[in-house]
């Protein structure tokens, strides 16, 4: 199967590779690897939950903070699947989203250094 966006090989890339191997940043020390993978992972959360938000109404979405002041993550959850939500897809969608926007990122500024 191939697309005119990407090829097969370049999508089994980015499904099957690291992020950091993708980007050219593999040889980073562990503690700039664990920053990086903290970092990376905030913003597939804040992409996540700004996600959730968008597709809940406004007394919807005030439920939702409610339920999270009530500090009940139980309860939240079971909110959110009554909205058929799937929050684990919604996290590998965004997931998968961002590793495709830094590779194209960094595959960019790789093509500009070789200009």
């Amino acid at each position: 199967m191939s697309t005119d966006l990407i090829s097969d090989q370049e999508l089994k890339d980015l499904m099957d590779k690291d992020l950091l191997e993708l980007i050219g940043a593999q040889n980073l020390s562990e503690e700039k690897k664990a920053a990086l993978y903290q970092k990376m992972a905030e913003t597939v959360q804040n992409r996540t939950i700004a996600r959730i938000y968008d597709s809940l109404s406004e007394e919807e979405g005030k439920n939702l903070d409610a339920l999270i002041d009530a500090g009940d993550p139980q309860k939240v959850d079971e909110y959110l699947k009554n909205k058929n939500m799937d929050i684990t897809a919604m996290m590998v969608q965004e997931a998968l989203v961002y590793k495709t926007e830094m590779t194209e990122l960094f595959g960019g500024a790789k093509k500009g250094e070789n200009a």
